[in-house]
C-alpha cells in the first residue's frame, strides 16, 4: 500500500482517503488498505475503497477486512 493511502487511513479523515484515491485509485485494490480500514473500523474508508475497486475479501497477512474489523 502506498504510504499516502496508509497515512490517510491512519488519520481517520475520510477527506484524506478520498483525496488519495482521486489521485491514484489503483491502491484501492490492495488487500493491505482494505484490512487496514477494517482494523480501524473505518467504515467510510471501506466504502470508498470498495467504490474504487477494492475487494472486501482481500487477504493481507492472513486477515480479511471483516476479520480485522472484528
Amino acid at each position: 500500500m502506498p504510504d499516502q493511502l496508509g497515512e490517510a487511513l491512519k488519520s481517520g479523515k475520510v477527506e484524506a482517503v478520498r483525496a488519495v484515491l482521486a489521485a491514484a485509485p489503483r491502491p484501492a485494490s490492495y488487500g493491505r488498505a482494505v484490512v487496514g480500514a477494517g482494523g480501524r473500523a473505518f467504515q467510510a474508508a471501506l466504502e470508498l475503497l470498495h467504490r474504487n475497486g477494492a475487494d472486501l475479501n482481500a487477504v493481507w497477512r492472513g486477515y480479511r477486512a471483516l476479520h480485522a474489523l472484528i
